[in-house]
């Protein structure tokens, strides 16, 4: 029996603007998941690597 590592990987290369009143009321939308929500709209990319026990790479994937 191998023992293998494997990796997922997900990242989110957006940037989104709100418009709030000041500081409270966009720490206030962001505490309700107001920011969450938009982002959850956005497309995520997952890369999932499977390495060795010596790290050597034996597969890779992005899904995007």
């Amino acid at each position: 029996m191998k023992t293998y590592k494997v990796t997922r990987i997900c990242e989110l290369h957006e940037e989104i603007e709100i418009q709030a009143k000041n500081d409270k009321e966009i720490m206030q939308l962001y505490s309700e998941g107001e920011v969450d929500g938009i982002f959850s709209t956005k497309s995520e990319s997952i890369e999932y690597v499977i390495k060795d026990k010596n790290g050597k790479i034996i597969h890779e994937h992005i899904f995007t």
